[in-house]
């Protein structure tokens, strides 16, 4: 790509070498028009057997530079080259030819120098800053070195106030006949509390080639068992992939497409799996007030298939936005929202399909150590606010038939040191309150924890 911009500037440069000024004392040098074109040997020799008599003429070293770039010599090109801006610095194509040249050589940190200092020009004609962007982001990115790994495991003990996730109820009222009638709810379907084990194991695995392109892959595997409530365990499971194509130019937005697999295991048996895919835009600021963020927006598709209950099973499609920040301290916070349609799969739904809206803010904020042995400590908060609506009436046994209507808001604070620098102790909370216009899907929890996490 070096070389396609050297041609193009090349066609410019021809033009500037024929009305090129003789400078005192190169009157032998011919007319640059006169020496044959082409990178063979033959031409090659012809211009450097007038090196003589045009060692002091810009044009000619500038010339001679870039046919030696497209020879493949890039060593000797950067001498000549960096001769002819000796003589000319304003020469922007000579510029561009040294920084190709440099590149050649493997001193791809003064090629990024020189490419900065061109593009710090406010003349530089726009077709060719675009160019010169796409070059310095590809001299910037590192070489491809391959999978890059990273695994981690966590162990947590905690206390739920609602281990399973039921509704704060130990009566329903439904409409039978047009009457009402309370009816208990069995132990078994009442909010339990207890003490719960929880583990997680992730792998995180990135490449990142010498185009510019990323692959970026993710795994984990989550189970949860309480010892005091039977039929509360889960098991979950997520693989998740993304592309990202070479950037066209520093600071551009750049696509990317990802694909997920998720699969949930009830120990009281249900079953959920979820395809998706998402598709969109990324962008990150290395200037001004979002310096060190990364904003993203896309589009995101999922088939929910609920296995034992084919009935909810549904198709989502909604688009999502966040913004990610994170500061030289090691500040981090994160900004998402999220809106979109679960469309029922089968007409008998019950609520059909249904709106979904949501708003995340999450924070990390580095603390002084407050345990000598703690090489580094911080706070986390996690908030999230989400707005569930069905379309058409729930069921006609609850509220005589009332739409559904959800409001759910969960929160995590958290503090975190870390040991040895592989060993990371969490002490935290986490809280969650749904509302619904139907009873039965009202429900609060609560509990501390505590956790131990270490990664290689």
């Amino acid at each position: 790509m070096f070389l396609a911009l050297a041609a193009l500037l090349g066609m410019q440069a021809a033009a500037h070498a024929q009305a090129e000024p003789q400078p005192q004392g190169t009157a032998a040098c011919p007319a640059l028009a006169e020496l044959p074109a082409g990178t063979g040997d033959a031409a090659l020799a012809a211009w450097m057997a007038v090196h003589g008599a045009c060692q002091r003429n810009p044009a000619y070293l500038a010339a001679l530079g870039r046919m030696l770039i497209q020879a493949g010599r890039y060593s000797e090109a950067s001498d000549h080259l960096e001769r002819a801006l000796m003589f000319d610095p304003a020469l922007q194509e000579a510029r561009v030819d040294y920084a190709v040249a440099l590149a050649g050589v493997g001193d791809t940190a003064s090629a990024q120098a020189m490419l900065d200092a061109l593009l710090a020009e406010t003349s530089l004609p726009p077709h060719l800053r675009l160019a010169l962007q796409t070059q310095r982001q590809a001299l910037a990115a590192p070489p491809d070195a391959g999978w890059q790994r990273r695994m981690s495991v966590a162990a947590r003990l905690g206390y739920d106030s609602n281990l399973g996730g039921a509704p704060n109820l130990g009566a329903l009222s439904v409409t039978i006949g047009g009457q009402p009638v309370i009816l208990p709810l069995d132990e078994s379907y009442q909010a339990r509390a207890g003490i719960y084990a929880r583990a997680d194991w992730q792998l995180e695995m990135r490449r990142q080639r010498a185009d510019g392109s990323r692959w970026d892959v993710l795994a984990s595997v989550r189970a949860r068992r309480s010892p005091s409530a039977n039929g509360t365990g889960t098991h979950m499971a997520e693989i998740q992939a993304e592309y990202r194509p070479p950037a066209t130019g520093l600071g551009a937005a750049v696509p990317y497409a990802g694909a997920a697999l998720g699969l949930l295991q009830a120990q009281a048996g249900a079953r959920y799996v979820s395809l998706g895919a998402t598709v969109g835009l990324a962008q990150q600021w290395h200037t001004g007030p979002l310096r060190q963020c990364q904003g993203r927006v896309g589009g995101e598709l999922q088939q929910r298939q609920h296995q034992t209950n084919a009935v909810l099973t549904g198709h989502y499609l909604g688009a999502a936005a966040s913004l990610a920040c994170e500061r030289d301290n090691g500040a981090q916070w994160l900004a998402s929202v999220r809106a979109g349609l679960d469309a029922a799969q089968h007409a008998d739904r019950p609520g059909g399909n249904q709106h979904q809206y949501s708003v995340r803010l999450a924070a990390y904020l580095p603390l002084a150590p407050w345990w000598r042995s703690a090489a580094a400590s911080g706070l986390l908060l996690d908030a999230e606010a989400s707005h569930y609506r069905d379309a058409t009436g729930y069921s006609p046994l609850l509220a005589q038939g009332a739409v559904r209507t959800l409001q759910r808001q969960t929160a995590r604070l958290e503090y975190q040191f870390t040991l040895r620098q592989a060993w990371q102790w969490s002490v935290g909370a986490e809280w969650v309150h749904q509302r619904s216009s139907l009873e039965l899907f009202r429900l609060q929890s609560h509990g501390p924890y505590i956790a131990l996490r270490t990664q290689w």
